[in-house]
């Protein structure tokens, strides 16, 4: 008889407290599989502006105009706070060019 009566109150506990529980673990669950896919995008991203790099000539086979702009794409990280996507899209156009 115990075991019923608690199921029935936890079945029918509608309070406010209750609702934000329900929404927050919601919410963590999405931010956690959103960090998910931002950070494996990032990651495909880094590695993509790493093999583009790779394919550049040595450097005394670049023009001027390549390796000011190579020399140019650290300044666009500064403190981390860089857009791997924009980096990977510039080098990813140089190597092509």
């Amino acid at each position: 008889m115990k075991k019923k009566k608690e199921r029935e109150e936890k079945k029918h506990e509608t309070s406010p407290v209750r609702h934000l529980q329900l929404e927050l673990q919601k919410l963590r669950r999405e931010l956690r599989t959103t960090a998910r896919v931002y950070t494996q995008r990032l990651e495909h991203e880094l590695i993509a502006a790493t093999d583009a790099l790779g394919r550049y000539a040595p450097a005394e086979k670049l023009t001027r105009e390549q390796l000011h702009r190579v020399r140019d794409l650290p300044s666009w990280c500064g403190n981390g706070g860089c857009d791997p996507r924009r980096v990977a899209g510039r080098i990813c156009e140089e190597s092509t060019a």
